[in-house]
């Protein structure tokens, strides 16, 4: 399902993140590249569902037509958290 480029970016981060809240894999995937990130040192749940919150709509649209496993959405993601590490370090505590 492609993301509508009127739709409001919120409601779609929250709909995403409700569609992988109870997948293992998705949410596995999350943490161990939020970990190598050094973004947050072992996320919690609540971090983890903090920082997809804060993800661009590009990296959504990517991990919802491939997921967080794929090898191209995994490294987006990583280069986006190493580049963002700071503020989303302060951000998570």
């Amino acid at each position: 399902m492609p993301i509508d480029p009127g739709s409001d970016i919120e409601t779609i981060r929250s709909a995403y993140w409700d569609s992988i809240a109870t997948n293992h894999a998705e949410l596995d995937a999350l943490h161990d590249i939020i970990t190598s990130s050094q973004a947050v040192y072992c996320p919690t749940r609540l971090q983890i569902k903090a920082i997809v919150m804060m993800l661009p709509a590009e990296l959504i649209k990517a991990a919802k037509e491939w997921s967080f496993s794929d090898t191209v959405v995994r490294d987006k993601l990583y280069d986006f958290l190493v580049a963002n590490r700071d503020t989303i370090s302060r951000s998570v505590k």
